[in-house]
């Protein structure tokens, strides 16, 4: 991975503008934020500006408006949430492509402020790499920050085409990013054995590339959820009701065959049947009203030595449907196991973005492993590709 300038080891002088990437997408509820664990991560790169007195220009987007205004999509609500984490005033900019209006509200900001932009979705050009658009917010900073992990896969204006309006100097890391990055880094060019991998949720078709390039990094690929589903379905179970990937069938048939001494699949799993009556089968007795829902409690044990003796795990995608409480113990045992392995061994652990995130905070892990990604759609991109749209934006 390219060369990229840290944050925290740049001089800061008062009275200098940052304008910062960030990942705000928050969920909002009775218009105001419900969960902040995105912006408790990003706190310490805008304290570390503010305290010495720089102005800080917040960028997010939140949710999907698709280029337009939309109210319910507006950043105010996370912009007064901010204020009371900060203690302090954050400057909310509304909604304007005018660049003469835009520097009228900030041109008196003083030193040690923080401002927050409208939402750059509700830019059409955010996600076509439009260079006015990106020009007139590099005309706002002296200096620019990716702090948004979540979406440096993505090659939108704000992420790749704005850094790129800076002298490669100005450009600049924050530590968040950095330790997404250095996850990444360890599990692409770790050398420590044995490395499992734990490869969830619902598809295949959309983590093909990555699947391949993991089972022929790993030892082993413990593979559980409805991605599990398929490739029983492709070795000729019967899988009853439960979701599958149909088109993928043919694709885990291969990998089967290709790496048929990696792969690892449940043994048993927990079903429910019509009635809402719940059981626990083996994986050879699936009756055709059945549908699967995770994995059984005589998989996690043949799980659980791979686990525990592996030096890197990484883990992507739910076993089961956690959400729901019958359906939990698949994931809520992993998670145990995990936590164990580097608490006690020193086993080096990530854990992707997104359901996977929201698992190891229900079953109250994320202080227990090594990392805990804020991007579950980045991480996948980075371990594939090897770096992203955002990183090389900050060196190129």
């Amino acid at each position: 991975m390219q060369r990229i300038k840290p944050l925290m080891d740049h001089f800061v002088v008062r009275g200098e503008r940052y304008i910062m990437r960030v990942d705000f997408n928050v969920p909002l509820k009775d218009g105001k934020v419900f969960d902040d664990t995105r912006i408790k991560k990003s706190l310490p790169a805008i304290k570390h500006l503010i305290d010495k007195g720089a102005i800080v220009i917040l960028l997010s987007h939140l949710g999907r408006p698709k280029g337009k205004v939309k109210p319910e999509f507006s950043l105010r609500p996370v912009a007064s949430h901010l204020s009371v984490l900060l203690q302090q005033e954050v400057f909310f900019i509304p909604f304007t492509e005018d660049k003469e209006i835009l520097h009228e509200y900030i041109k008196d900001v003083l030193p040690g402020s923080v401002v927050m932009l409208e939402n750059v979705r509700f830019y059409p050009g955010e996600t076509q790499g439009d260079d006015n658009l990106a020009e007139m917010w590099a005309s706002l900073a002296d200096f620019y920050v990716n702090e948004a992990f979540g979406v440096s896969h993505r090659k939108h204006t704000s992420v790749y085409h704005l850094p790129l309006k800076f002298p490669v100097d100005k450009r600049f890391a924050g530590p968040l990013l950095l330790k997404e990055i250095e996850a990444g880094r360890e599990l692409l060019e770790g050398t420590s054995r044995p490395y499992v991998v734990i490869a969830g949720g619902a598809k295949i078709s959309d983590k093909v590339k990555l699947l391949e390039k993991l089972l022929s990094e790993a030892d082993k690929v413990l593979i559980g959820g409805a991605m599990a589903t398929c490739f029983l379905k492709a070795k000729g179970l019967n899988v009853g009701k439960s979701f599958f990937e149909e088109e993928a069938v043919n694709l885990a048939e291969q990998l089967l065959k290709e790496y048929e001494d990696k792969i690892v699949l449940p043994v048993d799993v927990v079903i429910t049947l019509p009635n809402n009556n719940i059981s626990e089968v083996a994986v050879s007795n699936v009756p055709d009203e059945g549908s699967i829902m995770d994995i059984g409690h005589r998989t996690v044990e043949v799980w659980r030595p791979y686990l525990l003796s592996a030096q890197r795990i990484f883990w992507n995608g739910p076993v089961g449907v956690f959400e729901e409480e019958p359906f939990s113990n698949g994931t809520k045992s992993i998670c145990d196991i995990i936590a164990q392995a580097h608490q006690e061994q020193g086993t080096f652990v990530v854990v992707g973005g997104g359901d996977t995130a929201a698992a190891a905070n229900k079953f109250s892990i994320k202080d227990k492993v090594s990392h805990v990604s804020t991007g579950g759609g980045a991480m996948l991109k980075l371990l594939e590709a090897g770096t992203l749209p955002g990183i090389e934006a900050l060196s190129k």
